[in-house]
C-alpha cells in the first residue's frame, strides 16, 4: 500500500525574469516577462511511501530544513536563469546590495523551479525516512492563476533519491544545464 500526504509553503517572495520573452515584434528581452517581476510563489509537495511505526508518510516537524531551503532561494530574492544573456548587469546589482540574486540551473519558470526544488529536496526526503518515502510531485505556483508540476513514479524517484550526492543545497550560483537535457533525465 502507498500512503500520501502533502505539505505547502506559502508567502515566498521571489522576482525573475525570463530572457527569451519576446514582444509582439518577436524580439528577444522585450517581452513582459523579461522584464524583472515578482510574485508571492508557492510550494506544494507531495509525498508517497509507507507509514512509519505511527502511521505517519512523513513527520512534518521534521520539514524545517526543506522551509530554510525554500526561503534561500524564494524569499525575498531575485532568480536569472544561468543562460541569461544579461547576467554582468545582474551581478552588478548584486555586487551593489541591490538584489539577493540566485543564478538558477535550468531557467526560473515555474516548470524549471519544480524540477530543481525535486531534484534538491527528494534525496533529503528519502535519506530521512530511510528509504521509505519518496516525493511523487512538486507544484510551484507563481500566483493563484499559474502553477507547473513535476510528477513522477515511485521507481524514478527512489533512484533519484537514492543515488543523488547532495541534497538541500544553497549555493547562489549554479552552472546552465539545458532545459531539455534535464527533461530528458527522468
Amino acid at each position: 500500500m502507498v500512503l500520501k500526504s502533502t505539505k505547502s509553503y506559502y508567502h515566498l517572495p521571489v522576482a525573475h525574469m525570463q530572457w527569451f520573452d519576446t514582444d509582439e515584434t518577436g524580439v528577444e528581452c522585450t517581452g513582459p516577462c523579461s522584464k524583472w517581476h515578482g510574485y508571492d510563489r508557492s510550494v506544494h509537495f507531495e509525498f508517497a511511501g509507507e507509514a512509519d511505526e505511527h502511521g505517519w508518510v512523513v513527520g512534518f516537524g521534521d520539514l524545517k530544513p526543506i522551509k530554510v531551503f525554500l526561503e534561500y532561494y524564494f524569499d525575498h530574492t531575485a532568480l536569472i536563469g544561468a543562460d541569461d544573456p544579461r547576467m554582468e548587469d545582474a551581478l552588478k546589482a548584486r555586487d551593489a546590495g541591490l538584489v539577493d540574486l540566485r543564478v538558477m540551473p535550468y531557467g526560473v519558470s515555474m516548470e524549471m523551479s519544480s524540477i530543481f526544488i525535486w531534484e534538491q529536496v527528494n534525496p533529503f526526503i528519502y535519506r530521512m525516512t530511510d528509504g521509505r518515502v519518496y516525493i511523487s510531485r512538486v507544484e510551484c505556483r507563481e500566483h493563484e492563476k499559474n502553477s507547473a508540476f513535476i510528477e513522477l513514479d515511485s521507481k524514478a524517484a527512489l533512484k533519484q533519491g537514492k543515488s543523488a550526492e547532495d541534497h538541500l543545497e544553497m549555493k547562489w550560483e549554479w552552472d546552465f544545464v539545458k532545459p531539455s537535457n534535464i527533461l530528458s533525465k527522468y
